[in-house]
């Protein structure tokens, strides 16, 4: 029953003699019985599961309850969401203001770069970027910030500046 609500496939593990001996399991209170107990049991390790949370890169949270487990899933899908909402009108931005075919590279999302160019003598050069990991816009001249607006979360960010 595990396996079957976490979406693995049973078929490798199981056969069907494996549960041929269940028709000796015949009578109403007994099958009412075994119900509770597997149910019981699933309900158990099922219950276990849901307040482990891993990531892709491997790191494992544990919660001290489903609650307090689900709570923490909503805050990384708004995250993400946002993440992906920010790059949507980071590389619009590029593609509009600097007529790119692609948007702007995210490698590292502490250092993506918005913008660069150089004053008409070209003695100087202004760049732009985004810090999308500490929430902060900076402009530069000549490698030093000039300009920088920090911004409480990347919702923040999102509404206040890339909108």
């Amino acid at each position: 029953m595990i396996m079957t609500r976490l979406g693995i496939d049973t078929e490798p593990f199981y056969e069907a003699e494996d549960f041929s001996v269940i028709t000796n399991f015949n009578t109403p209170e007994t099958l009412n019985a075994l119900g509770i107990a597997s149910s019981d049991i699933a309900e158990m390790g099922l219950g276990e599961i849901s307040r482990i949370y891993i990531d892709n890169e491997g790191v494992r949270e544990e919660f001290k309850s489903e609650w307090q487990a689900n709570d923490y899933l909503e805050q990384v899908k708004k995250s993400v969401s946002e993440l992906d909402t920010a790059k949507a009108l980071i590389d619009e931005y590029c593609r509009d203001e600097f007529e790119r075919e692609e948007g702007a590279d995210y490698t590292d999302l502490s250092n993506v770069e918005l913008a660069y160019t150089t004053t008409e003598d070209d003695k100087h050069e202004i760049q732009a970027r985004v810090n999308l990991v500490d929430y902060r816009l900076e402009t530069l001249a000549d490698g030093n910030v000039i300009r920088s607006e920090q911004f409480s979360s990347l919702e923040d960010m999102i509404e206040r500046s890339l909108l």
